[in-house]
């Protein structure tokens, strides 16, 4: 059983990275933020599969998708039968197009690059919480996808472009100011009910929208 935090609680962060000076800046920022904790620094996927073995569920995990022991990937396979992919925010120096059915088929949250903004940082970590508090809400049976305008929808794919356009390249790109091109943005954040870019590329692979 996953344990949730209760109301007034921060949510408990784990950093799993072999740079000491990654995971030091991590739980700097995270330590920052209002709704979050770093209690764990470890510094190999192996010890968080045995943190875990002992029933310890971070609420959020940030798992380095490149050490050398156990990589990133070969954790969430062994920790596939503890059901917490959707804990897992996977960090990588890489864009996310290079793994992507790896991405996919591994279930998990989200995705950081490690040059990521502490604003984006944040945001990441918002859309993870949402998600989680968002778990045991009941669905309608027969709801249907929201409505994504031609020009939202050129903006999606824009961002999940393997070339990782910036907004100001997307504007030039569209045609359009970047004023607009933040419309967009705010505009599927609503719609798609997430507040990260990285929540808006994993909609748009799941939801089959970069071929469209």
């Amino acid at each position: 059983m996953k344990i949730r935090p209760l109301q007034g609680m921060k949510y408990q962060v784990c950093i799993v990275d072999d740079h000491a000076v990654v995971r030091s800046g991590l739980k700097a920022l995270i330590n920052s933020f209002p709704n979050t904790v770093c209690k764990w620094e470890l510094s190999d996927g192996s010890e968080l599969v045995e943190l875990v073995k002992q029933n310890i569920y971070p609420d959020i995990i940030i798992l380095d998708i490149t050490m050398t022991k156990l990589s990133g990937w070969k954790t969430i396979q062994e920790l596939r039968p503890f059901n917490i992919q959707k804990n897992i925010i996977l960090l990588t120096y890489n864009s996310y197009n290079e793994n992507i059915q790896q991405f996919i088929d591994s279930d998990v949250a989200a995705f950081l690059s490690k040059d990521a903004s502490v604003q984006e940082i944040q945001a990441t970590i918002e859309d993870v919480i949402f998600h989680k508090k968002a778990e045991n809400v009941p669905q309608p049976e027969n709801s249907n996808q929201p409505k994504i305008t031609g020009r939202e929808l050129e903006f999606l794919q824009l961002i999940c472009d393997e070339k990782e356009y910036t907004y100001e390249q997307i504007s030039e790109i569209m045609g359009v100011h970047i004023r607009t091109v933040d419309s967009f943005r705010k505009s599927l954040f609503q719609k798609l009910q997430k507040k990260s870019k990285s929540g808006l590329v994993i909609y748009a692979i799941k939801n089959g929208l970069l071929n469209k």
